[in-house]
């Protein structure tokens, strides 16, 4: 009976390259990672001779070696992959673009948070202190006060702090206008364009928010949003404000515009209540910077 000669009919895995082995058709062998199948019998001819031998899968890099922690980012730079430790909470990825390294920053904007925080039911005051400086030209103090009293001459004033964190007790000017609605006696225009002494205030405290304003208890409340135009510098400062207010069955809205007259440098917001009664401790303050 004839005999026929199939050759190998399924690749013979061989190890490790040698170059002293005889290797024939179909047989594989590993170097540097790669796997090679032999397409021509072949003594001592190097895998990467592709008369001899075709690459049958490519080795890859062992990036376990590179990143060692979890956290750890792998990039590449001028010479190879490398890695990127984990940065610290709240960083962001950021790219140096062409030809540059990814790194970790912080998150940059222009709206920055410098302060925020429950009042204390034990003060009729709260004070930020060195809260002003170059970095900012604008600041923006959001406020959600409840006074509980039943004096009416009782409403919110915003003041300064100077460098040594001192009350600055110079002249305050402010001017406003506003509407409010009561149950009882349907809507009104309360007008607030009068002379200076209508607004200044006797005990210089600061702007008032809401002209004599009265909030007899704590479930009456006022929010404004006050506007600071570089307060860090020797000159008049002005300041501009929103407001909402509810006493009883009213309410009220409008805006306040102020000028502190004095050209000392002021480092610090002071926010007084003007009845001298306490803050409850559902008010709350916000204090942001803007930048140039």
């Amino acid at each position: 009976m004839a005999t026929i000669d199939l050759g190998k009919i399924k690749l013979v895995n061989r190890g490790a390259y040698n170059n002293s082995t005889a290797y024939t058709v179909d047989d594989l062998v590993q170097s540097g990672g790669s796997t090679y199948i032999c397409i021509q019998n072949s003594t001592g001819n190097a895998v990467t001779n592709g008369s001899y031998w075709s690459v049958l899968a490519q080795g890859g890099t062992d990036v376990g070696t590179t990143i060692t922690t979890q956290g750890d980012i792998l990039y590449r730079d001028g010479s190879g992959l490398q890695r990127l430790a984990a940065g610290t909470a709240g960083q962001v990825l950021q790219t140096g673009g062409s030809g540059a390294n990814p790194s970790w920053t912080a998150v940059s904007s222009d709206w920055v948070k410098l302060a925020s925080g429950t009042f204390s039911a034990s003060a009729s005051t709260l004070e930020l202190q060195q809260c002003f400086s170059d970095t900012y030209e604008i600041y923006k103090l959001m406020l959600h006060l409840h006074i509980g009293t039943s004096d009416g001459n009782n409403y919110p004033e915003i003041g300064f702090l100077d460098n040594s964190n001192n009350a600055m007790t110079d002249t305050y000017y402010a001017a406003g206008d506003g509407v409010y609605m009561s149950s009882g006696s349907g809507d009104a225009r309360w007008s607030n364009s009068q002379n200076q002494d209508s607004w200044r205030q006797n005990d210089t405290n600061g702007f008032r928010l809401i002209n004599t304003w009265q909030m007899s208890n704590e479930n009456e409340l006022s929010q404004a949003e006050c506007t600071f135009f570089r307060p860090n510098r020797a000159a008049k400062v002005a300041m501009f404000a929103t407001w909402g207010a509810s006493q009883h069955n009213y309410v009220a809205t409008g805006i306040t515009w102020g000028m502190h007259m004095t050209t000392t440098v002021r480092k610090g917001i002071r926010i007084n209540s003007a009845g001298g009664v306490n803050f409850n401790t559902a008010s709350k303050y916000y204090l942001y910077g803007i930048k140039p």
